[in-house]
């Protein structure tokens, strides 16, 4: 959480730890949702790829040209067996304790779901489109930590199968989630159609009108009264004070040290007076590499 000194009137009561109205863009001012496409940002195009690449539509691993997978893929058989292994009482209990049946079937179970689903049976059109993104890398490269640089591998492009196997990240370097965006526009191209929704350029937001619009990029957001009184405010949210003004700042500095929803910082008295009166703002801590240290190094957080 960053830290901002502000000098406001002495009478300035806004509640604490409530972002200010003044920053606060009019509910009324905001963007609202595309009626077109519902606040997708999608073309109906787009959104029918998209609830085919998550199984939401009827899909056939066929449609790309994949086999599906079964309950005899040595792969996903010796998932499961890790995957039971590992967590034997919970399978005994959902399951039951059959052996060789019980791994039968959570493979039938997990094959049912991902033959369901466009973003594990890819085409070969598709692997092309993450190849030339370079989103291959965990299949066409190595990683040396030593010099921190990814090394190809002396072997041949990965075919569509490897690939295939390789988005259910079976514990063997998968991705946490297949690189949609740039397989969906590659598609787009080929079919000639748009991503995006040509209503809202993609945006899911648009205007009721110009006057919305304008309203829109003409508001500036309005400061609290200035004075002379000193205020610490969190500048996380889109600013809120977090303690009350005071005359001096000396007397905020012994608020800050004392305040036990702040003093968590670590900062002593005469650190907080030097901040206040010094650059005026900080992030909560600083890292040296292992441990949180207190201060108030501004490159560490834009301001």
């Amino acid at each position: 959480m960053g830290r901002e000194v502000r000098r406001v009137a002495s009478d300035f009561a806004w509640p604490l730890d409530t972002p200010y109205v003044g920053f606060l863009r009019p509910e009324e001012m905001n963007p609202v949702s595309c009626p077109t496409c519902g606040g997708n940002g999608l073309s109906p195009e787009g959104h029918e790829m998209y609830q085919r690449w998550w199984g939401y539509i009827p899909f056939s691993p066929e449609r790309s040209g994949s086999a599906p997978f079964t309950d005899e893929d040595v792969e996903i058989l010796e998932y499961v067996r890790y995957k039971i292994a590992d967590s034997r009482a919970f399978y005994d209990d959902h399951l039951g304790s059959r052996g060789e049946e019980t791994i039968r079937r959570e493979a039938a179970r997990l094959c049912g779901l991902w033959n369901r689903m466009w973003q594990h049976h890819l085409s070969q059109e598709d692997v092309d489109a993450l190849l030339a993104a370079d989103h291959l890398e965990g299949l066409t490269h190595t990683y040396r930590y030593d010099t921190r640089e990814w090394i190809p591998l002396d072997r041949p492009r990965p075919t569509q199968r490897e690939v295939n196997l390789w988005t259910l990240n079976l514990g063997k370097g998968g991705p946490l989630s297949v690189p949609a965006y740039d397989i969906h526009k590659a598609e787009a191209a080929r079919r000639g159609v748009s991503l995006e929704c040509a209503a809202c350029d993609g945006r899911g937001e648009t205007f009721r009108d110009e006057a919305h619009r304008r309203a829109f990029d003409e508001w500036e957001p309005a400061p609290p009264p200035e004075g002379d009184a000193w205020q610490m405010w969190e500048t996380t949210s889109e600013g809120s004070p977090i303690t009350q003004p005071c005359a001096t700042p000396e007397s905020l500095a012994r608020l800050l040290a004392h305040e036990d929803r702040i003093k968590d910082d670590g900062m002593s008295y005469d650190q907080w007076l030097q901040f206040i009166l010094g650059e005026g703002w900080s992030p909560t801590g600083i890292s040296d590499g292992t441990t949180i240290l207190p201060g108030h190094v501004a490159l560490l957080q834009d301001h």
